[in-house]
């Protein structure tokens, strides 16, 4: 005789977690712990207890209150999730209660996964209670919404549940239909393999063919062995992974017997036993013991046993008054009397059958309506689905049609905005060029006059006084012509080495030929040269020179220092020029400090520049700061200018020691 036909109403218990743990915790301890606790602490401590056992209902009451007391929104929120998880699968008021705290905060929160997930378990309990419309209208109403708030992965869940509610009204081909497109679901888009495990072992119990139930349960062994290497203990539903690994076993035993291989199920019916029992899920017993009398009286017809395993089912029908099972139960019992040879037993049990069949009876008319229509309402809503999932496609075909032409939009818009910064970048650098460019025709334009002048000046000197020279008989007026010829023909060699410094520093080829120096005799010598240069009330002062030894190239030094001391003699008609150094790290400062005109401040930035000059009226060609400037650079040094206008300047020139 094969049983599976009478006992498919266990099968669909085994995913239902509910409140088949027992819990360990007890309130007097709890409430001991929590007055250890500072009230900081509590509610983490709370949240870990009310996760770890998820049938703790004295913790969960205290992680409620405490949250409520301190206000935490989101403690709120996960004790009335934790509350929710509880009430599931037995008590359809309790979880409609918290349904109606929970799915505000939830939505508030935007945590749709929760929010969905608290809806499955309301729709299994109304699938266990055998609510149809109720369950049939509300997943309409639940693929709607995960339209509206843009979830698509709620549809999956609401599959799920609706499969599961085909497979409680025996409707197992449409309920097989549907796990298997949920799963091809979940294959299309990589979904975690979590997610597929609760569809693998309910598609057992549609499916009769062997080969497909054991490919079924090899996908969920090795699903259920690679989380417990990645150390998973629940999954997204928030059910434990060792529930799957009891309904595994089942199965697997199931499937044995029903191949009538009882040697190899008895393997699995005890690995089943023993997981119960360690878990302490004893609202699993009736399982096992639908098991036991398989294994006994299919395969090894020994009577007393599955007498002992059938009244213990017996016992579990009448306390939870479920009928249509005591009826298939109690057939079997007196069939394995009659065949005991104990007729009166059989008897006995036959006349309970006929009450009981009376009462099955009433049922079986409203019943056989209510699966017509609900079969009827099932088409119905499987149409409205379909017409839901094209409006769907065709809304996302459209929302992606319009994405793309924003795209293109936006993209040619920042196309635009670029030619027009690179056109406005050009311009700007045109004009930038064209305005230094203009700048540095004028510069020239300025420096090729004051050369002119400045050249023609001892040129015409130096002839003037040549000629002079020739008819002049007196000795001393001789004399003092050569000295002018003598000082004319020097500043004329200056000025054009000033032009040829000024060349090799810009065309990059001024070599430096350094050496050790001495600074204090060098210092000596350029002011004992300057000091007969002063002019009438302008003093030179030689600050202390200590000892110091540069690695240097002496000829540009004295040639920076020298072209500081002609600018500050230019610019400085009385009181006094003042030179020095001083040392700084592994740097040497030289400074000359003059009591001259000054500097404006918008010329100081540009004063080193070449071509430069100050509109004070006198006369150069600008080169000589410039050509400090280009030196010092060669010399890896800097040189700045800190002045003030009718208060005079002071310039710096700092080089490190080795050069």
């Amino acid at each position: 005789m094969c049983i599976k036909t009478y006992l498919l109403c266990w099968l669909l218990c085994l995913l239902c977690p509910g409140q088949l743990y027992c819990s360990s915790l007890k309130t007097e301890n709890l409430t001991q712990k929590m007055g250890t606790l500072p009230s900081h602490e509590r509610l983490s401590y709370l949240a870990e207890i009310t996760q770890s056992d998820k049938t703790a209902k004295e913790a969960i009451d205290l992680y409620k209150a405490e949250a409520e007391k301190q206000a935490d929104k989101d403690h709120i929120e996960n004790a009335l999730y934790r509350e929710a998880y509880y009430y599931y699968p037995d008590s359809i008021d309790g979880i409609e209660a918290v349904l109606s705290e929970l799915e505000p905060l939830l939505l508030e929160s935007k945590d749709l996964r929760r929010y969905f997930q608290v809806e499955m378990w309301y729709l299994r309990i109304l699938s266990r209670t055998g609510q149809k419309e109720e369950v049939l209208s509300r997943v309409q109403q639940l693929k709607k919404r995960s339209n509206e708030l843009h979830y698509p992965e709620a549809i999956e869940m609401i599959d799920q549940e609706l499969a599961y509610f085909y497979l409680v009204n025996n409707m197992l081909q449409e309920a097989k239909d549907l796990y298997i497109d949920v799963i091809q679901r979940f294959e299309n888009r990589s979904a975690p393999i979590s997610l597929r495990l609760p569809v693998y072992i309910n598609l057992f119990s549609c499916v009769e063919d062997k080969e497909q139930q054991m490919e079924l349960i090899n996908r969920a062994e090795k699903i259920i062995e690679q989380l417990k290497q990645e150390g998973v203990t629940y999954l997204e539903n928030e059910n434990p992974v060792s529930q799957y690994e009891m309904s595994l076993e089942w199965n697997y035993a199931e499937c044995l017997l029903t191949n009538e291989e009882y040697d190899n199920a008895l393997k699995h019916i005890e690995n089943y036993g023993r997981l119960l029992h360690e878990q302490k899920m004893t609202s699993y017993l009736p399982n096992l013991y639908q098991l036991y009398v398989t294994y006994y009286y299919s395969g090894k017809k020994d009577y007393k046993q599955t007498l002992h395993y059938l009244e213990k089912i017996e016992d579990y029908c009448r306390e939870k008054n479920i009928i249509f099972n005591l009826y298939s139960f109690l057939k079997i019992k007196a069939d394995l009397f009659v065949e005991m040879g104990q007729l009166k037993e059989a008897l006995s049990v036959k006349d309970e059958m006929i009450m009981l069949n009376d009462t099955l009876n009433k049922t079986s008319y409203h019943e056989s309506l209510a699966t017509m229509r609900t079969r009827y309402e099932v088409e119905q809503l499987e149409l409205e689905n379909r017409q839901m999932e094209m409006e769907s496609r065709q809304h996302r075909l459209q929302n992606t049609f319009l994405l793309c032409g924003c795209m293109v939009l936006i993209l040619l818009i920042l196309i635009l905005f670029y030619v027009v910064w690179i056109i406005n970048k050009n311009k700007k650098a045109l004009t930038e060029a064209k305005e230094k460019a203009e700048e540095a025709d004028n510069m020239k334009s300025a420096f090729l006059a004051n050369m002119n002048h400045e050249i023609r000046t001892p040129l015409n000197a130096i002839v003037g006084f040549s000629q002079v020279l020739v008819d002049e008989e007196d000795r001393e007026n001789r004399a003092e012509f050569a000295h002018i010829i003598e000082q004319n023909n020097e500043l004329l060699q200056r000025l054009i080495g000033d032009v040829l410094d000024l060349s090799k520093i810009e065309s990059n080829s001024m070599s430096l030929i350094t050496s050790k120096q001495d600074i204090a005799p060098i210092m000596h010598e350029i002011y004992n040269t300057f000091l007969f240069r002063m002019q009438p009330g302008v003093e030179l002062i030689l600050d202390e020179t200590p000892d110091l030894t540069l690695v240097t190239d002496r000829n540009r030094l004295v040639q920076i220092i020298t072209n500081l001391l002609t600018n500050a003699m230019k610019h400085t008609p009385e009181g006094h020029i003042r030179l020095g150094y001083r040392l700084e790290e592994n740097r040497v400062v030289f400074y000359v400090e003059d009591t001259g005109v000054g500097i404006p401040q918008e010329q100081q930035k540009t004063i080193f520049d070449r071509f430069v000059q100050l509109e004070n009226g006198k006369k150069g060609v600008g080169l000589g700061l410039a050509i400090c400037h280009g030196l010092i650079t060669r010399m890896k040094g800097d040189i700045w200018v800190e002045s003030e206008e009718g208060k005079g300047s002071v310039f710096y020139v700092s080089i490190p020691i080795g050069l």
